[in-house]
């Protein structure tokens, strides 16, 4: 057995005549507290409550320290984005978007990235008719990718935002909910989503072309679609430029084909190289198609565009039915001109293996209207001819096939 220290208790008393211990008395000079006003701030930058910097707040623990001065009290520190009082709404991301829009009867305030969202608590309190909602700056990419292609699916938007489809459902449903897009059902099977009139008030885009919705153009325009994302992901330091962005930039704000057009939201952000790289005239890169005597017929708006920095963009047509020669030949002289003077670089035309037009079958046209083709002399359109892949896109009758 084990002898064990037998622990003595001492009572109260006993202490009192033994003597208790007393207390360490607080220094005369205590330390000064931490910038309480915000946790760590730059040097020079950022100031606390009483107005001073990081550099004047250690010059005044210094003079604490050394008994000059009284330490003054802390004050607690605020939660959240702004100070008590100042809660503002932030400002939009374009100046000339509006930051709140009525969609029945409900506000739809946008709100920037850096934006804080209210608490679902603080939301609950509200109520229904005045709950206001949200939307992010991630919404707003998505309203302007969906807007420069006109109609999108959900694996499509997919793949030109880089967002995982299962992360995009709520975030559309939000904003079909919200009335700024509107949702449909494509030829085969897919839920079709495109911008809805409050979407492009919130855009500032009410001048833009409404989306193609031919059945004769379906095939057309998801093979577009398609070719684009598959050119993208290929290079990521290239932007294609749609129909549609290139039809709203060539006209002036005055309704004229003429310099000052606008390239629209999504290639701002993307290439705000491209309205230098064009001199602010966009009409540029839809050449004028002449007749046999010399006059202006129209201008050939590409259905693609390939724009890198510092290189000519190059001309991509989907090629699913067959022209006459003669169309060809009005093209080719117009891009052989285009090219002479530096505006486009090479043609690309992409055909399917599965569609009405073969590959060999181009080629003999091309040959046939350069025969007819008007082109001046030494010059010759740039025109190459390649086969869209069957994994990137095959058209709707051969994917219906038993």
């Amino acid at each position: 057995m084990t002898n064990r220290p037998i622990r003595k208790t001492v009572t109260r008393a006993e202490t009192q005549s033994v003597g208790a211990v007393e207390p360490v008395p607080a220094p005369v000079n205590p330390e000064p507290s931490t910038f309480t006003d915000g946790g760590f701030r730059k040097w020079d930058d950022e100031r606390d409550s009483a107005g001073r910097t990081f550099a004047e707040w250690a010059v005044a623990c210094a003079v604490v320290n050394s008994g000059q001065e009284p330490k003054e009290p802390s004050k607690p520190r605020f939660k959240g984005l702004f100070p008590p009082g100042q809660r503002k709404q932030p400002e939009a991301l374009e100046p000339n978007a509006p930051k709140t829009v009525t969609i029945q009867g409900r506000p739809v305030s946008r709100l920037d990235a850096y934006a804080r969202k209210p608490s679902r608590k603080s939301q609950e309190k509200q109520s229904e008719k005045n709950q206001a909602a949200y939307i992010r700056a991630r919404d707003i990419r998505v309203l302007e990718e969906i807007l420069s292609w006109g109609m999108l699916t959900r694996t499509q938007l997919s793949g030109l935002i880089g967002l995982a489809p299962n992360s995009l459902v709520r975030r559309l449903n939000k904003l079909v909910e919200l009335g700024l897009l509107t949702k449909g059902h494509s030829l085969s099977g897919h839920l079709l989503f495109s911008v809805a009139a409050p979407g492009r008030r919130i855009l500032a885009a009410e001048k833009w072309p409404a989306p193609n919705q031919s059945l004769l153009r379906y095939d057309h325009n998801q093979a577009c679609i398609e070719v684009a994302i598959w050119l993208q992901n290929q290079n990521s330091n290239a932007v294609v430029v749609s129909e549609r962005e290139l039809q709203h930039a060539s006209y002036d704000p005055e309704g004229k084909i003429a310099r000052g057009g606008d390239l629209g939201h999504r290639l701002k952000r993307l290439a705000p190289w491209l309205a230098e790289q064009a001199g602010d005239d966009f009409s540029l890169w839809s050449p004028r198609i002449f007749n046999s005597v010399g006059g202006t017929v129209g201008r050939k708006r590409p259905d693609l565009l390939f724009a890198q920095k510092d290189k000519p963009p190059m001309v991509i047509e989907i090629e699913l039915h067959e022209k006459r020669p003669r169309e060809y030949a009005q093209m080719m002289t117009a891009y052989a001109e285009a090219q002479a003077r530096g505006h486009i670089g090479t043609v690309l035309y992409f055909v399917s293996l599965d569609a009405a037009l073969s590959e060999k079958r181009l080629r003999n046209l091309f040959a046939e209207a350069r025969k007819i083709a008007h082109l001046p002399g030494g010059l010759d359109a740039k025109i190459e001819i390649r086969v869209i892949p069957a994994a990137v896109w095959v058209p709707l009758a051969t994917g219906l096939k038993p």
